[in-house]
């Protein structure tokens, strides 16, 4: 009865379900939420409030090119290469190797 075109959808989804919708998405083709709202809903976290002061923050920008990336990075005055794998954090007291 949930599939797009069974013929009883209509019974048990609500015909105007725009005004239960979740800050944060946006209605599309395909109705998908964006990803603020999807790591909201799966992870129960807010990744637009700043952890410091709780503040509402905002995307900036979108830099899929790597040359750009790495730009602002040394600009930053930040690492431009991934951490060596081997350098992961030690693991848990109760951890013993096995």
């Amino acid at each position: 009865m949930f599939a797009p075109h069974h013929e009883l959808r209509s019974a048990v989804v609500p015909a105007d379900s725009s005004a239960s919708e979740d800050v944060g998405s946006r209605a599309g083709p395909l109705r998908q939420l964006a990803w603020a709202a999807l790591m909201k809903r799966v992870f129960a976290i807010d990744v637009l409030v700043c952890d410091t002061c709780g503040g509402a923050m905002r995307i900036l920008a979108v830099l899929p090119d790597g040359d750009a990336s790495r730009a602002i990075l040394q600009h930053l005055g930040l690492p431009t290469e991934p951490p060596d794998p081997r350098a992961l954090a030690p693991p848990p007291p109760w951890f013993d190797g096995t």
